[in-house]
């Protein structure tokens, strides 16, 4: 089976560019036509190259920014299918920059190692960060489709520790899990649940292990929706709420959610019990006297 990336996926986001953008769009693009060990050096090589000195902090803002910019784009219009290269190429992308060394820059009143430090990538995905099915609005097809992969790209991004996103996994989470769905909006209700499953399937394990400890939160930060009572932040408790809520709407034949999206909040459920079983030591048996 072929793994290259649709044609049309990309045309669509490239009609839009403008003629500064399109080498690094290329750059991209080449990365994840050929899905092959180390095709993702060349992109690399090619962002590193071109990348403005630390000697004009400037330019080289505007560099990052439309870099990041097309970078989250493009996650946003590649499939978050498990069998496409996509998202792992993107990802592999940011990892291999942050093995490359250029130098200290400040920006915005901050100092920054680039690569290391990935500057001003956080910004730019807070900015892309638009749920199109927040206080009650509906998602269009398209819309859903690039919130999904975009939470999938964030998870990729979690798991391979490249860049931690776990406060936006809290966010979506709650708002697909902790809230009641909107019986009237179907499409709402499967751009939530959707979008969610997406950080069980690509990152759930390292949501479980850091939910083993403290989970890193400030007082007030993760807050919870409506349906859970529990702790706030990434705890064991709130794990298991949402593994619970997962197999509720995957058996809800009367939620508003579809087939697929019932389907998959089941599956969902299903990996987090898999991650449980492979990451928490064997219950040890007592012996009667």
């Amino acid at each position: 089976m072929s793994t290259s990336l649709p044609t049309i996926s990309l045309q669509s986001m490239k009609d839009g560019l403008l003629e500064t953008e399109m080498p690094i769009f290329e750059a991209f693009e080449a990365a994840l036509r050929t899905p092959t060990p180390g095709s993702d050096d060349a992109a690399v090589q090619f962002i590193d190259q071109h990348c403005p000195t630390t000697q004009s902090p400037a330019e080289l803002e505007a560099y990052l920014w439309m870099l990041w910019e097309l970078l989250i784009q493009m996650a946003q219009t590649v499939p978050y299918v498990n069998d496409s290269p996509g998202h792992t190429t993107l990802v592999q992308i940011l990892d291999g920059l942050r093995k490359c060394a250029k130098g200290t820059v400040k920006i915005w009143g901050a100092e920054y190692r680039l690569w290391h430090d990935l500057p001003l990538f956080t910004a730019c995905f807070r900015e892309a960060w638009i749920d199109p099915a927040f206080e009650g609005s509906i998602p269009d097809e398209e819309s859903a489709s690039a919130w999904r992969n975009l939470n999938s790209f964030a998870a990729r991004c979690t798991s391979a520790g490249v860049v931690t996103f776990d406060d936006y996994a809290l966010l979506q989470l709650k708002a697909a899990l902790e809230e009641e769905q909107d019986a009237t909006s179907p499409a709402r209700a499967d751009c939530n649940v959707l979008a969610a499953s997406e950080w069980i399937f690509q990152s759930g394990k390292a949501l479980f292990l850091w939910g083993q400890g403290d989970g890193g939160y400030e007082e007030g930060e993760g807050e919870a929706g409506a349906l859970y009572k529990g702790n706030a932040g990434l705890c064991l408790e709130r794990w298991n709420f949402w593994k619970r809520r997962f197999y509720e709407l995957g058996d809800d034949d009367d939620s508003p959610l579809s087939v697929e999206a019932r389907q998959t909040s089941k599956s969902a459920a299903e990996k987090m019990k898999e991650i449980e079983d492979i990451s928490l030591p064997p219950k040890k048996e007592t012996k009667g006297f």
